[in-house]
């Protein structure tokens, strides 16, 4: 075998084995997802419409989990509503307020993502679907639900917990099991 065929050879086999390390890196980080349209609590309100309780705001931010989806809306109990207010005094502003949605509206869902980080391992659920407000329809997304630290030091780590969503009446206080997302 000639210098030159070896060499071609050696060159084929470090680019192919940099493609590969590429294709595994970015299958590791990448942000997986997994339909949660047949896992409890989420199945019950794919399809069918909700009306909400209290007020809600409209809001758009800068990264969204789904394109097709560039709203989300939040009631300002929501655990991390705050860091939502924080966002939108940023200069620019991550977030953006677009308008109070008042109680009695209704939202119809018609899909539910979970989303797991590639790097952090951290997972959001979202609840997908459509709200109207003054003869405008807008495709809302809504994070529900996450993982429970309770349940997680008990070594059950597929348990989520759900606060009050702004269309429900009093808390569900079951845990559920949640799947992590897949690869692909």
């Amino acid at each position: 075998m000639d210098n030159q065929r070896l060499y071609t050879i050696i060159k084929r086999c470090i680019i192919g084995g940099a493609g590969l390390f590429i294709f595994f890196l970015y299958a590791t980080i990448k942000t997986k997802s997994t339909s949660l349209h047949q896992v409890a609590p989420f199945k019950q309100y794919i399809n069918q419409t909700v009306i909400t309780n209290q007020d809600i705001f409209l809001m758009t931010e800068k990264d969204v989990p789904d394109g097709k989806f560039p709203y989300i809306v939040l009631d300002s109990a929501y655990a991390g509503f705050q860091w939502y207010v924080d966002r939108s005094k940023l200069s620019p502003p991550e977030v953006t307020l677009l308008d109070t949605i008042p109680a009695g509206s209704s939202i119809t869902f018609t899909k539910a993502v979970n989303y797991t980080n590639g790097v952090s391992g951290l997972s959001k659920a979202c609840l997908f679907g459509k709200i109207t407000l003054q003869d405008k329809e807008y495709l809302i997304y809504y994070p529900w639900g996450k993982r429970s630290e309770r349940m997680w030091l008990e070594g059950k780590y597929d348990q989520w917990e759900f606060r009050l969503a702004p269309w429900q009446t009093e808390k569900d206080t079951n845990y559920y099991t949640v799947p992590d997302a897949q690869y692909w």
